[in-house]
């Protein structure tokens, strides 16, 4: 064997399984200052197809790899060694060495064959995995053991939707009639004019002086249809009104002081509603924070009043087209993930109750939210789950009297329930019109889960998702490594999306003081 490779890599069988064919990719060495023909090589044991293969169900990234390694061992064999290893082109940047026979893969196998790559290659090979156990075991012997960077997305991009701002940009602003070229601003920011998006937010705090905000913006254009962003021309970063300050909502041509009950407590909170959950042109919005930050409340009620039909007026004043008798969504799907709501493991059957008694534990923030605002002053929070016609797994249809009820000068939909409540896994093949899909915990799906919940949007819906990276309940993901991160970092840049993290936490000082508690 006289191919020389710059590095080698052994990605264990989590790397597969979490990225899939985009482990190849992501080693692929592209440096085109190098040595022409130095390519980088990952070594794939044959037993790892036996791991793979019992993994593929229940696994995309097993079977997308499979598939991949199929395609490149139908290729011609680069060449082979006496050692039992197959070189194969798998990228022009990456080869791949198939080895071994039988299905051993465990850690003293691995470590056999560290030894082997370093005796024949006169250069020590990189395991990757993500698992602590046999990064512990590895390192101890001295090999070289890293995580899968590429795999990691931060709780740090959720920080992306409100920037941090410095005297110089808004002494600029100030001097500009409180607007920049975005190039301009970049500048001042120590950014590169491409990493400011459209929707992002600036926070200006100097001295004892409230905060002040301005916005990145431009002109949208879209496709002929009008059914897609396809850019922002123009764009500028604006300081907001004086008025905002005030915290009032727009609503088309309506301006409110609270919805359903709900006014926004600081800025953030203003903005995330403003910009965020009542914005037509955002279609996607994340909003996050930590427990009491205002999250779920803010989502709930927008939801709600946006699925809510207002007498003819008010439609034509928020925007809507007055003849017709609906609101800006026909119904909420809620998605939840937990450990009660689907899977052979998730069963609920065995609790006491009807479908709304075995889910409403799971519930509680919402029901809270509901309470809170003034939906709970008349109207019984399981009402939202029920068909206003037909039976239901929720009970018997809503009632004559829950029909008519008028809450804040409207009605509840009397096509169909107000909120879907659904598992994740039953979204699958579904294509979701004129929805407001609400994703809560979004930091407990994968990144696959989420792709495929964020697939099922189709014309008219808005996607709201919200979460806490802090808050990890599901063993499959990290705070580094969940659907909430990965979603950001996938849309941030695409005009359509929006993200916010709310700051502040309003519960007492007690649940204030629990955040830098250790407790595991």
């Amino acid at each position: 064997m006289n191919q020389e490779y710059h590095k080698i890599y052994i990605p264990l069988t989590d790397a597969y399984d979490l990225g899939g064919p985009d482990v190849f990719t992501n080693f692929e060495r592209t440096d085109d200052e190098k040595a022409e023909g130095e390519k980088n090589l990952i070594v794939f044991p044959w037993s790892f197809i036996d791991s793979l293969d019992k993994l593929k169900e229940t696994s995309p990234g097993a079977e997308k790899t499979l598939e991949k390694i199929c395609e490149v061992s139908k290729g011609k064999k680069i060449c082979e060694s006496a050692d039992g290893f197959d070189f194969y082109k798998c990228l022009e940047g990456l080869d791949i060495a198939i080895v071994g026979e039988g299905n051993d893969s465990s850690d003293k196998f691995i470590a056999s064959l560290y030894e082997q790559i370093e005796a024949q290659f006169t250069k020590a090979p990189v395991l990757i995995t993500s698992q602590p156990r046999p990064a512990i075991y590895f390192a101890r012997r001295g090999m070289n053991v890293e995580e899968p960077e590429f795999l990691k997305v931060g709780e740090d991009i959720l920080n992306e939707g409100i920037l941090a701002g410095n005297d110089e940009l808004i002494s600029e602003l100030f001097g500009n009639s409180g607007v920049l070229p975005l190039e301009t601003a970049a500048k001042l920011l120590g950014r590169e004019e491409k990493e400011l998006y459209h929707n992002q937010f600036i926070r200006f705090v100097w001295g004892q002086s409230p905060a002040r905000y301005a916005r990145v913006a431009g002109k949208l254009r879209w496709n002929k249809e009008h059914t897609e962003m396809i850019g922002v021309e123009d764009r500028v970063v604006r300081m907001l009104a004086e008025q905002e300050y005030g915290k009032k909502i727009r609503i088309g041509q309506q301006v409110v002081d609270n919805v359903l009950g709900i006014s926004p407590k600081d800025m953030e909170q203003y903005i995330a509603m403003q910009y965020g959950l009542f914005n037509p042109e955002v279609s996607l919005f994340f909003i996050c924070g930590s427990q009491g930050s205002g999250k779920t409340l803010l989502s709930y009620v927008a939801a709600v009043d946006m699925v809510l039909v207002y007498e003819e007026e008010m439609r034509r004043a928020r925007g809507l087209d007055g003849d017709k008798k609906e609101g800006f969504f026909r119904q909420i799907i809620l998605i939840k993930p937990n450990n009660i709501l689907g899977g052979k493991s998730r069963e609920v059957g065995y609790l006491p109750g009807d479908l709304y008694a075995k889910i409403k534990p799971h519930l509680g923030p919402f029901i809270d939210a509901h309470k809170e605002s003034v939906l709970g002053q008349s109207f019984p929070f399981e009402e939202m789950f029920k068909h206003p016609r037909f039976v239901n797994d929720f009970g018997m249809p809503r009632t004559k009297e829950m029909n008519g009820m008028k809450i804040n000068g409207a009605r509840l939909t009397g096509h169909c329930e107000m909120i879907e409540l659904t598992y994740s896994g039953f979204m699958r093949g579904r294509s979701l019109k004129d929805t407001l899909l609400m994703i809560d915990e979004g930091q407990n799906l994968t990144p696959f889960e989420m792709k495929t919940l964020l697939s099922r949007l189709g014309m008219g819906c808005k996607c709201v998702v919200m979460g806490d990276p802090k808050q990890i309940d599901n063993p499959a993901c990290r705070a580094d490594f969940n659907g909430l991160t990965h979603a950001v970092n996938h849309y941030l840049r695409d005009p359509f999306s929006m993200v916010v993290k709310l700051p502040k936490n309003y519960r007492d000082q007690i649940s204030k003081r629990s955040d830098d508690w250790h407790a595991y």
